[in-house]
């Protein structure tokens, strides 16, 4: 859904897919967001830290790597000022992360960074930062996912890594900062020691596409390499169906990449017809769902599938779970919880906004997915019977919790043998 405005010729590539070929555009700016893209750019050019806050699938990643990086890089922020651009990946060893990404700057070795970062004051790496950029040089370091902080590191290394972004960020004007967060991880990212207590001054929540401007991505990037939609019908479906629920822009991203490739390249149009050959939106989903589950290692694809499974109901229709009801105990099972965010990061399964002092609850990301993707129909076909078991146990158990966990309400008998056919390892802790 990004792509760049320029007066010349438009990097070769598919416009709607992927970010990282904008880059090196002229004039880089996000169809569909440009106020918020300067919007960001202003509160860069006063403030060392912003933090980009939305719900999953909002669009912050694609603000910031196909917006707001590239206008900073012309010198949208200081136009005198020589700028570097580094992205930071945290990861399960954050610490480890940031060494990699600073260690060419600073002109050392990861290793010996690494050394420095653990044994020197967090104030010291921001001065030789400053030294090494010279009187006209900055640096813009982007963390995307900064609740990875949260979600996969040690909380140790959470803490330590929190307060040295903290010290980088306001040690030095010459260097700012730039990250994304799922808007559900605000309240668990504020109580780290060093960055919470800037979170709340460098916030910026970023909201879902209005219509305008869902039409606006859709039909920009085309036009801006010569081409047009065949028809409004057209635009207004497409527009309609990203318009409907949670899942909708990364829904209506894939459909797109692919109708890119059913262009007409000599009437330099995208024909009506396209649509229906990839199947409307729901067929290129599947495709990409697909694709998520052949990424992933054999041990996380089977964990996938439990996930999965549990977040549709016995009468085939979506749920939502908590965290631990999908992957146990924080911390407890690493596969589980990475296989988790796969599934987030690719679209797949999405986080729902979690109510003060609760968990964060996960949903499948859209009903198109429980129609059309051949791969989870097969799984579900398979499963009707556990999951119609394990459904009335939970129901069961939440009676017995309620009733003071009564003895008369335990399962015996013919009950407990019902449970042969479900799976021991998607019993959640209830």
């Amino acid at each position: 859904l990004a792509a760049p405005q320029k007066s010349g010729p438009l990097p070769a590539g598919n416009p709607y897919r992927g970010l990282h070929p904008f880059a090196a555009a002229d004039r880089a700016l996000f169809f569909g967001r440009n106020a918020e893209v300067r919007a960001v750019v202003e509160r860069l050019r006063a403030e060392p830290f912003v933090l980009v806050a939305g719900d999953s699938g909002v669009g912050k990643s694609s603000l910031c790597l196909a917006g707001v990086l590239p206008l900073v890089a012309e010198g949208g922020v200081e136009s005198r000022a020589t700028w570097s651009i580094i992205q930071v990946v945290l990861g399960r060893r954050p610490l480890l992360g940031l060494a990699s990404a600073l260690a060419a700057p600073l002109a050392t070795t990861e290793a010996e960074l690494l050394r420095r970062i653990k044994e020197e004051e967090p104030a010291a790496l921001g001065r030789a930062l400053r030294q090494q950029l010279g009187e006209n040089g900055r640096l813009l370091l982007f963390v995307d996912q900064i609740e990875q902080l949260l979600t996969l590191a040690e909380p140790t290394e959470a803490a330590a890594i929190s307060q040295l972004l903290e010290s980088l960020a306001l040690g030095t004007s010459a260097v700012r900062w730039l990250a994304t967060v799922r808007s559900d991880y605000l309240g668990r990212l504020a109580l780290l020691p060093g960055l919470g207590r800037e979170v709340q001054h460098a916030l910026y929540l970023l909201n879902p596409l209005s219509p305008r401007g869902l039409r606006e991505a859709i039909v920009g990037p085309a036009q801006a390499k010569g081409f047009r939609f065949e028809s409004e019908a057209m635009v207004d479906e497409l527009v309609a169906a990203a318009s409907g629920g949670q899942g909708g822009l990364p829904l209506l991203q894939f459909a797109l990449a692919e109708l890119w490739e059913a262009r007409d390249p000599v009437a330099r149009l995208i024909p009506t017809s396209a649509l229906a050959a990839i199947g409307q939106l729901s067929g290129a989903l599947a495709r990409h769902a697909d694709d998520v589950l052949n990424h992933l290692l054999p041990a996380q694809r089977l964990v996938a599938r439990h996930i999965l499974r549990k977040l549709v109901t016995a009468e085939g229709t979506l749920t939502r779970r908590s965290e631990s009801e999908l992957v146990g105990p924080s911390g407890a099972d690493p596969t589980a919880q990475e296989t988790l965010q796969a599934l987030v990061r690719g679209r797949l399964v999405f986080v729902c906004a979690a109510e003060a002092g609760q968990e964060s609850a996960y949903q499948i990301a859209h009903e198109a997915l429980l129609r059309s993707w051949h791969t989870l129909r097969g799984w579900l076909a398979k499963d009707i019977q556990s999951r119609a078991t394990r459904q009335r146990l939970e129901l069961a158990a939440q009676d017995w919790e309620r009733l003071g966990r009564s003895r008369e309400l335990l399962w015996r008998g013919p009950q407990l043998a019902e449970l042969a056919s479900v799976d021991k390892a998607e019993y959640g802790p209830r």
